[in-house]
C-alpha cells in the first residue's frame, strides 16, 4: 500500500502542470505540503475566476439598469415636450375661416392619446398586481391555517401517546410494586 501511495505522491510531476518535484530532494511531508498548496492555489484561482465573472455580470447588469433609466427618462421628457406644444397649439392655435380652432379641439392629439392609454395600461397593471397579491395573501392565509391545524392535531397525537406511556409505566412499577 505505501509503494501505491509512493507512486501517485512521490511522482516527478504534482497534479499542477508547473510544479515539478524530484523524488529525491523532498521527503513524504513536504511532497503532500507542496501537493496540497497546489490544490489549494487552483481552487483559488477558479473562486478569483468565478468571483472575477460574478462582478462582470453585476456591472453589464447595472448599465443595462442604467441604460433603461435613461431611456425611459429621455422617453418622458419627448411626451412632455411634445405634450407641452400640443398645450401652446391648442391655447393659441390659428382658427379657420368660420373662427373655429384649426387643431379639432375635440380629438386631443396623438401625444395625450398615448398618454392615456399607457396612464389606463398603469392602472390595469397595478389593478391586476393589486387582485394577485391579494389572492396569494388569501392563499398563505389558509395554508397557514392548515398548517397549525396539522401541528396542533401532532401535538394533540404526541401529548395523548406520552399520556399513554406515563399511564402504561406507571401501572408496570405498581405491578412490581404489588409483586414484591
Amino acid at each position: 500500500i505505501r509503494t501505491v501511495w509512493y507512486d501517485q505522491h512521490y511522482s516527478s510531476k504534482v497534479h499542477s502542470n508547473t510544479v515539478t518535484i524530484p523524488r529525491k530532494d523532498i521527503g513524504p511531508a513536504a511532497c503532500l505540503l507542496v501537493f496540497t498548496f497546489a490544490k489549494k492555489t487552483q481552487l483559488l484561482d477558479e473562486l478569483l475566476a468565478v468571483y472575477e465573472d460574478s462582478k462582470a455580470q453585476d456591472r453589464a447588469r447595472l448599465v443595462a439598469a442604467q441604460q433603461e433609466a435613461d431611456r425611459i427618462e429621455n422617453m418622458g421628457a419627448t411626451i412632455r415636450e411634445e405634450a407641452l406644444q400640443s398645450l401652446g397649439n391648442r391655447k393659441a392655435g390659428p382658427t379657420d375661416a368660420d373662427g373655429s380652432s384649426a387643431s379639432g379641439g375635440g380629438g386631443g392629439s396623438v401625444v395625450m392619446t398615448m398618454m392615456k392609454m399607457m396612464q389606463d395600461d398603469s392602472a390595469a397593471d397595478l389593478k391586476f398586481r393589486q387582485h394577485q397579491y391579494e389572492t396569494d395573501r388569501k392563499e398563505r392565509e389558509a395554508v397557514r391555517a392548515i398548517e397549525y391545524e396539522e401541528r396542533q392535531r401532532e401535538r394533540e397525537t404526541y401529548r395523548d401517546q406520552m399520556r399513554m406511556q406515563h399511564d402504561t409505566l406507571v401501572a408496570i412499577l405498581q405491578s412490581k410494586n404489588n409483586a414484591i
